[in-house]
């Protein structure tokens, strides 16, 4: 009898941590973002709530401070910016409007936001379950701007060597827009001593930027309205060294997203990236959209965002055609027993 109530005990308590994983990284129904897949750590596709509900806010709920207060499981493990309250119950939209065939996805609102930084709704979310970080990922989103969106420099993504909830930028991020955004996406945060010693020339007041060297550059600010398969690997640099690696990914899916077939089309690749002056690990992935003030910004417009997936190898292949007729994921659960 006693060893029935333990497995069942240990049921129970492989139950709840694994209901606790998919509320905060698992919310996606694309395949391999079900925990049957151990290479994948983050998935989000914005079609459902912290609850695996369909009703509620799909992307974040409530800003940072608030889910900070009451646990990120509130929030799928988002930690929303506190800058753009009055976007928040539009965070999300519906009804054919995702990626690949989906329904929902996450948008900015309409740009300049509602605060002095030019920010609409965005958010930083650790970048999987491992409390150490990670020395490699690849990160994939779906991104779509709107037609007329303007080219002033933008934030979009960001790496950081911290936990979601902390700002800033500490190891590098992806940006776009005109002057060299265009060409040379990636900031490798010189202005916080941190430099490539590879860059092809492209600087942007003390900044630098890790471009495009494939010989197959994608100009993505003439695709507005298109959906682009947008794929960062990022592998950290060891005690301080220039041994780090970048890679882009870049492909046009189309007005709908499904015109993606194959794989994914390397735009960028560097071995020598010196991320940090450590041993630094990727804990937290920031979504974001913030713009410099006049007379370089603000950007103007509204960008939609969809099919996270992130893993421990890759390239991440492109997310095909989905059905409308989803399974919700797991709802998260009580907090594993320890």
């Amino acid at each position: 009898m006693r060893s029935v109530k333990l497995a069942l005990l240990l049921a129970l308590v492989l139950m709840a941590s694994t209901a606790t994983a998919a509320g905060l990284y698992l919310n996606s129904s694309e395949p391999g973002c079900d925990g049957s897949d151990p290479t994948v750590v983050w998935c989000d596709d914005f079609e459902h709530d912290a609850t695996g509900g369909t009703s509620g806010n799909k992307w974040y709920g409530l800003n940072c401070d608030q889910a900070q207060a009451g646990g990120l499981a509130q929030t799928k493990g988002w930690c929303g910016t506190i800058y753009a309250n009055s976007y928040i119950p539009n965070s999300v939209v519906c009804g054919g409007q995702g990626a690949a065939g989906s329904s929902c996805a996450a948008t900015s609102g309409l740009l300049p936001g509602p605060n002095p930084d030019n920010t609409g709704n965005m958010g930083d979310h650790d970048a999987g379950p491992a409390s150490g970080g990670y020395q490699t990922l690849y990160f994939r989103l779906m991104i779509k701007y709107s037609v007329g969106h303007s080219t002033g420099p933008l934030k979009t993504l960001t790496f950081n060597k911290w936990g979601a909830g902390n700002g800033g930028i500490s190891i590098g991020g992806f940006g776009n827009g005109g002057g060299p955004w265009s060409m040379c996406p990636v900031q490798d945060c010189n202005s916080l001593g941190f430099m490539n010693p590879q860059n092809t020339g492209c600087a942007f007041g003390s900044n630098y930027y890790l471009c495009q060297n494939q010989n197959r550059n994608l100009d993505f600010s003439s695709l507005t309205g298109h959906w682009l398969a947008m794929q960062l690997r990022v592998t950290m640099n060891t005690g301080g060294g220039q041994n780090g690696v970048y890679e882009l990914y870049l492909d046009d899916c189309g007005v709908n997203g499904l015109g993606c077939t194959g794989t994914p089309t390397l735009r960028s690749r560097f071995t020598n990236v010196r991320w940090t002056p450590g041993s630094d690990t990727i804990k937290s992935i920031w979504v974001e959209n913030q713009s410099p003030p006049p007379p370089d910004g603000p950007a103007r417009g509204q960008q939609w965002y969809d099919q996270i997936k992130v893993a421990t190898v890759g390239p991440i292949p492109f997310v095909g055609g989905i059905s409308s007729d989803r399974t919700a994921p797991s709802a998260p659960g009580s907090p594993a027993i320890r």
